[in-house]
């Protein structure tokens, strides 16, 4: 079970990672095209203007020109008359221009089938005489928008280097990435914290569980083992009845604590998968008590102590009650009292306020200590670890606490002014009518 918990937070930490990278490749790529589709479009509206300012008009004002370049930015004019061209900007000197406009025809010919060379005069213009495209040029990458007229043969080249683009998208995915390392980092503190919060409650059922099987095993094989040097000596002592008899009597006490365990470890089956289920009945409160009184004085008297009852002096009202339950609960209790009760009494009392109905088992035993009050509804725990009686094995108030959770009640303990110990178990009234 624990290599299947570290192998649920491994698998959590996996997809949070797995998910955490993949948003941050998905986002970059989105980062890029949306910056890239900006500065296209960004360039083909300045191309745009531009084009239509030189094609115009009959003389080009340099410093209209020269407000549209930029260290990113060259625009070159040129005619299919001539080698000579003119260049704005400082991307390129006059050769390298030269050598541009060349380039981006080529490129626009053989790539994107613009169909007309400037040194041909014989080849018709298509329909289509300008073209904008991405490419790169001596291993630099450039926007290119190239335009020729289609009367004058006039060719208009604009380059736009990515340079500043691709640091401007760079220094974004960067950003954004050192963000998400930082969300990454937040998302595994949290995870973690959410995950060991999650995995807080079935590890700790996990280790009740472990706990639960460790100790049932123990207070089992304590019984077999009892059982089995008994009946070993009754085959050497058939011989001697008083010898035979004792060990035959140890015997059978044996199987029928081994018996009340499995019984005990089979309701608390049933409890822990809700196969008990509360039936209400309308009946006195002090019934239980009387019913209590009537089948344990033979038991208490036996042990040398005094059974008592103390109950309302005027007839108590019938609510609804879950007999079986409710007896079942005051029977551990009983029990429970008896086994640490070695003088004095045992007192059953009930009572009812305007809210709940209450049974209290009051003995004059052992005190339960007060760091012990809550302990001693855990499985197989025995506040008193010297304690010979062995009909107990320390699974009854665990029960009687789960039973009370089925009908809705609760448990107090508090100490017996004469010594001892008070356990009152109490329920919301569900009806009450007058008798």
């Amino acid at each position: 079970m624990k290599t299947s918990l570290k192998k649920i937070k491994s698998l959590s930490y996996s997809l949070i990672t797995l998910f955490v990278l993949l948003g941050n490749i998905m986002f970059s790529i989105l980062i890029y095209n949306q910056n890239y589709n900006a500065e296209l479009l960004s360039f083909n509206a300045n191309s745009s203007l531009i084009s239509n300012y030189v094609f115009s008009i009959d003389a080009l004002d340099y410093k209209v020109l020269t407000q549209y370049t930029s260290n990113d930015f060259q625009i070159i004019l040129g005619t299919k008359k001539t080698e000579n061209v003119i260049s704005y900007g400082n991307l390129f000197d006059q050769n390298t221009s030269h050598d541009i406009r060349s380039w981006a025809y080529n490129t626009a010919v053989s790539k994107y089938n613009l169909g007309r060379s400037i040194h041909n005069s014989t080849t018709s213009l298509p329909s289509s005489n300008f073209i904008s495209f991405k490419e790169t040029y001596q291993q630099t990458p450039l926007l290119v928008y190239y335009y020729e007229d289609p009367v004058t043969a006039n060719t208009l080249t604009i380059i736009h280097t990515l340079h500043a683009f691709h640091s401007r998208t760079q220094r974004a995915i960067i950003i954004f990435l050192f963000l998400s390392i930082l969300l990454m980092i937040l998302l595994f503190i949290v995870s973690h914290i959410i995950i060991k919060m999650a995995m807080k409650p079935i590890e700790e059922t996990q280790m009740r569980q472990n706990d639960f099987i460790s100790a049932a095993s123990h207070e089992l094989r304590s019984p077999i083992n009892v059982i089995m040097s008994s009946l070993s000596v009754l085959d050497s002592a058939k011989n001697n009845p008083s010898i035979f008899a004792r060990h035959y009597n140890i015997a059978l006490s044996e199987c029928r604590r081994m018996s009340q365990l499995i019984d005990n470890m089979l309701i608390l089956a049933k409890t822990n998968k809700q196969d008990i289920s509360a039936n209400y009945t309308s009946v006195s409160p002090d019934t239980l008590v009387k019913l209590c009184y009537q089948k344990y004085t033979p038991v208490v008297s036996e042990k040398g102590l005094l059974l008592q009852m103390e109950l309302p002096a005027d007839p108590m009202p019938k609510c609804d009650i879950d007999v079986n339950l409710t007896m079942q609960i005051l029977a551990i209790l009983i029990d429970n009292a008896i086994s640490y009760t070695t003088h004095g009494s045992i007192t059953l009392k009930t009572y009812t306020d305007n809210k709940y109905i209450y049974y209290s088992v009051i003995d004059t035993g052992t005190s339960i200590p007060e760091n012990m009050k809550t302990k001693i509804f855990e499985k197989f725990y025995s506040c008193d670890k010297s304690h010979t009686d062995k009909t107990h094995c320390g699974l009854g108030l665990s029960i009687a606490l789960d039973l009370l959770y089925i009908c809705h009640g609760d448990i107090q303990i508090s100490d017996n002014p004469e010594g001892g110990s008070i356990f009152t178990i109490f329920f919301s009234k569900r009806s009450e009518q007058s008798l």
